[in-house]
């Protein structure tokens, strides 16, 4: 089975709706990104943006240097959540004033703009939780849990995987994972050039990183490792 899907997958394109069954049965767009009851999916999705929103401005107030979140992995996670709950209440709002489905071989592209933001924000927030609570349970991350940082740092994550995956179920694909680790390179390069300016961080006196423990200056291997596993853990 799993081998059967592995080559479905590998010959499909990055978006596709044929599932590997011997009836080549499809998904069902309508289904899957403007679920019925119609303003039930609305409330749940606007109240969903609505937290992300008020989250996004805790996060721009809290600080005497906004500008500066967004050097922040978190802060790219909560950007592509955003996006991706802005796009999905648009293609809904479509989807839903259209009577028939669309064809299988031609997806809107604002279709594919909600479902490539939600294989990004999804992937990349779980990543963000699942990096953050072991490093603070092994003491590594100190600072206090206030309801802005658990949103930022697994809040939101729930939102958008119950949103995407329990209300919408909308599936993900294999060549879909090129997105995130695509996301995590660029980040990387940017944690480098970060370092190479000299850019500093105006949160701390203790360390000029953006992160403490992704230190380029001190140990380059470790933090190119570090790099590395955060990017695949995507995978």
């Amino acid at each position: 089975m799993f081998q059967t899907r592995l080559r479905h997958e590998a010959r499909m394109p990055l978006f596709h709706l044929t599932e590997p069954a011997e009836s080549e049965s499809s998904i069902d767009v309508h289904r899957t990104f403007a679920p019925k009851p119609t303003l039930r999916t609305a409330l749940l999705k606007i109240v969903s943006l609505a937290l992300a929103l008020s989250t996004a401005l805790m996060v721009a107030t809290s600080t005497d240097s906004p500008v500066f979140e967004l050097a922040y992995l978190t802060i790219w996670s909560l950007l592509f959540a955003l996006l991706y709950q802005i796009t999905s209440i648009g293609v809904m709002l479509r989807l839903s004033r259209m009577e028939g489905c669309e064809k299988k071989e031609r997806l809107h592209w604002s279709t594919k703009i909600a479902w490539a933001t939600y294989a990004l924000a999804s992937t990349l927030e779980a990543t963000v939780a699942l990096s953050y609570w072991p490093l603070r349970l092994a003491g590594v991350v100190t600072d206090p849990i206030t309801y802005t940082n658990f949103m930022t740092h697994g809040g939101i994550a729930l939102i958008v995987l119950i949103d995407g995956s329990l209300l919408c179920k909308i599936p993900l694909r294999l060549k879909q994972v090129l997105l995130p680790m695509s996301v995590g390179c660029a980040y990387t390069m940017w944690t480098i050039i970060h370092w190479k300016l000299n850019l500093g961080n105006p949160h701390t006196e203790d360390f000029d990183t953006i992160y403490e423990i992704l230190d380029w200056q001190k140990s380059f291997r470790l933090s190119l490792l570090q790099s590395f596993l955060l990017t695949f853990l995507s995978f």
